[in-house]
């Protein structure tokens, strides 16, 4: 099996990407869970009800995508990649971020138009 260059510098930097990750997660919850005001409302939401609406969504999505997720092989590098739970999973991992990316999509530019429909008022 032929080894390649720069195999151990991509897993390095996913490493220290999930990392960051992590560490970004929990100084945001510390941050959030410190900051939070006692009345817990959003613009006339309860801020809870959001989160657990928000979190629901990402967990149908993520079973949505995991179900369209296909299962048959692939060649890659001249090896074959069969195993259905890794595929349907990278592939619902995939389309779970295309979905979201086209969801903030949307909201950035819905958020853009305020401005627009403030002016009408």
């Amino acid at each position: 099996m032929e080894e390649f260059a720069f195999v151990e510098i991509v897993l390095w930097a996913i490493y220290i990407a999930l990392g960051v990750a992590l560490v970004t997660v929990a100084w945001s919850l510390c941050r959030g869970l410190k900051n939070r005001s006692g009345e817990g409302f959003v613009n006339g939401i309860r801020s809870s009800l959001l989160a657990w609406i928000v979190t629901g969504l990402l967990i149908v999505c993520m079973v949505v995508t995991w179900i369209c997720g296909s299962t048959q092989p692939m060649i890659i590098n001249g090896e074959v990649y069969d195993d259905k739970v890794w595929l349907r999973l990278s592939d619902m991992f995939v389309y779970t971020i295309i979905v979201m990316t086209v969801i903030a999509i949307l909201a950035v530019l819905y958020g853009f138009t305020r401005y627009y429909r403030k002016r009408k008022r």
